[in-house]
């Protein structure tokens, strides 16, 4: 098992603590961390994931502060330590 700390940011915070640390297996992709993590929350699931099971395009996902391409994160394979950072695109004016 190796151990990964999700920050979640933006509207997500309403439905996810910030910080979460969480224990997962050595061979754990990206996405199957993102799917452990979208599942700790009843109503804030379905905004990481939709129906399809596929990453919202509207999420940018960072793994040790770089930008990690939603079409990559099911080839990423995060190590222990690692921090995973998830969050809405910034908007206003």
């Amino acid at each position: 098992m190796i151990k990964i700390t999700i920050f979640a940011y933006g509207r997500l915070k309403e439905y996810f603590p910030e910080k979460t640390d969480l224990a997962v297996s050595e061979n754990s992709s990206l996405k199957d961390i993102l799917i452990t993590f979208s599942r700790s929350s009843e109503d804030g699931g379905s905004l990481i994931f939709d129906c399809s099971g596929h990453l919202r395009r509207n999420l940018i996902v960072q793994l040790n502060q770089k930008r990690v391409l939603n079409s990559s994160i099911h080839s990423v394979l995060p190590k222990d330590g690692d921090e995973i950072i998830i969050y809405p695109p910034v908007s206003g004016g």
